[in-house]
Formats: structure tokens, sequence, C-alpha cells
């Protein structure tokens, strides 16, 4: 799977840099380069999850915070190599280096054997929870949907930071663009944080404890976001919820190799992804309606914070999420 992955996500880079039409960008980049990461990132997000089952949250935190964490070195390579090369020269030169170096830590990885060591109490949880489900049996389960909408309710309000950062701080505090993306660093960093922080929390208190306390700091950063102009208050907010955003995407992983067992959580995982894809859409749209609506960002923050409840209230009521 990461073998085919990185093909195709080096080849689509390579192809993109040497396009002609647009349709080729929307392929090459977007299908293509797609297609590869879809099948790295799930793949190697169930792996470090089945080499350390001991310490799944800081596992899956750590992996998702390097995952997160990637822009921070190649974005201004990336930068680097346009205005030395341009942007044809770009893709070619990174597409090529990702083929040789996603090969050469593959060499590296070794599947786990069968009766790898699991920690006392996981076996015992993950029987509990409904043994090894494909994911053909996963999704004809009521537990696969009630943790879709579960997630996408607790990621609304970081992906409503994250993607409207820029323009909620230009319109707020009337924050200059360049002063804006700093920001935006910041908020990137403290999502990568987040990740492992929270991951490594979910080992102490368990998925369930570490869930609602990423809810509740959901919920008080739309309210504050909400109720306060002030310019110290809505950065620290914004920080607060990008943070949040990183602990749900930490929490996914483990969750769903709790929930659903380990033997298929690869394929497991790459369909629970899809609730990011969901939350994607949910939050500019939610933003874009009420700016529109009311010039401010008010309506978006209480929306989101409402969801926030919503799943914090099913999160203590449906009961495999206890099985720990």
């Amino acid at each position: 799977m990461c073998d085919a992955g990185r093909c195709f996500f080096g080849i689509g880079l390579i192809a993109t840099g040497l396009m002609a039409q647009l349709w080729q960008l929307y392929f090459f980049y977007g299908v293509l380069s797609g297609l590869g990461v879809g099948m790295i990132y799930p793949r190697m997000m169930a792996y470090v999850v089945q080499i350390f089952p001991e310490r799944r949250g800081a596992a899956s935190g750590l992996a998702t915070a390097a995952y997160g964490s990637g822009a921070i070195l190649w974005a201004p390579t990336a930068t680097a190599l346009i205005e030395r090369r341009g942007l044809s020269a770009m893709f070619c030169i990174l597409g090529a280096l990702f083929l040789v170096l996603v090969l050469l830590c593959a060499v590296f990885l070794q599947d786990p054997p069968a009766d790898f060591y699991v920690p006392d109490g996981k076996a015992e949880a993950e029987a509990a929870s409904g043994g090894d489900l494909n994911r053909r049996q996963m999704v004809r389960t009521g537990r696969f949907y009630l943790m879709v909408v579960i997630f996408v309710c607790g990621l609304v309000a970081g992906v409503l930071i994250i993607s409207q950062a820029s323009p909620i701080l230009q319109q707020t505090l009337s924050f200059s663009a360049l002063r804006a993306a700093v920001f935006v660093s910041i908020f990137s960093t403290c999502n990568m944080v987040g990740r492992f922080v929270w991951g490594s929390l979910s080992d102490r208190i368990g998925l369930t404890g570490t869930m609602k306390a990423v809810f509740l700091c959901s919920i008080l950063s739309m309210v504050l976001l909400a109720l306060s102009g002030q310019s110290m208050i809505v950065p620290a907010a914004m920080g607060l919820a990008a943070a949040c955003y990183g602990g749900m995407a930490s929490v996914l992983t483990p969750l769903t190799a709790q929930s659903f067992g380990s033997k298929y959580v690869t394929e497991n995982y790459g369909v629970m992804y899809v609730v990011f894809g969901i939350a994607s859409l949910i939050a500019p749209s939610l933003a874009t309606a009420c700016l529109s609506v009311s010039g401010s960002y008010t309506g978006a923050y209480l929306a989101a914070g409402i969801l926030a409840v919503v799943g914090l209230v099913l999160t203590n009521r449906v009961k495999f999420l206890s099985v720990e």
C-alpha cells in the first residue's frame, strides 16, 4: 500500500510539473497525488498504533503531529525552489525527492507479527467492543455512524479557525495580512502540539476522558470568541480551538482500533477519515454564511459551540466509547 502510494504521490507531483492544461492539474495533483497521500497516511497511522499498542494515544498523536508539521519544512523549501527554479521545476524536484525518501524510509518498516504483544486490558476492551470488524462490517454498525457524528461535531470548531484564521483576525482585530499570517503559523503549531499532548493524555485518562476534555475546551474557545472582542483573548481562544482540532485527530486512530478491532484498522481508519472531509465542508460554509448575513463570525462561533455540546452529550451517553 505504501509503495503504491509513494508512486502515485511522487509521479503525480512530477506530472504536475510537466502539465500543459488545467485539467491536468486537477488530475495529476488532485487525483494522483491525493490518492498517494490517501494510501500512505492511513496506513502509517494504523502502523504506529499496531507497533505501540501500550501507548496508542501518544504514538497516534506523535504521528499526526509529524504529518501536520510537514508544511514547516516543505513549504519554505517549495518557496525557495519556486524562486530559484520556477513552479514546474519545484513540482518535479519534490516529486522525485519524495519517491526516493519514502522508499528509503519504507525499507526500515516491518509489519508486526500476528502474536505481537498487546498490553493487559486492550484485548479484552477490543473484544468487548465487538471484535475485529472489516470495513464492510464496520459501516453496517450504528456505532460507526455515531462516531462519525461525534467527530464531525468536535472538528467543526477547529476547522472553522484553521480555515478562516487570517480573515477572522483581519476582520475582528484589524490585523494586517502579514501579521495575520504570523498568527496562522502559530495556530498551526498549536494544532501540531495539541495532537501530541492530547494523544499522550489519552494513555493516562483514557480516550473517553480525553474526548470530553477536548469538547469542553472547544466549547470554551467558541464562547470566548463569540463574547469577546479583546485582542489578547481572541488569538488565545483561536489557538485553543486549533489545539482541540489536533486532539480530535490524535484520538481518531486509537478509538477506531478500540471500537472495531486492530486487525483491520488500516482500512477502517481510511473510512473514518471521512469525518475531516465532512467537517471541512461544514465549517467554511458556516463561516461564509454568517459573515454575509450578519457581518461577523459570531453566529459561526455559536453554531460550532452548539455542535461541540452535541458531541459532548453523545460522548457521555454512547456506551461503546466507555470501553477502555
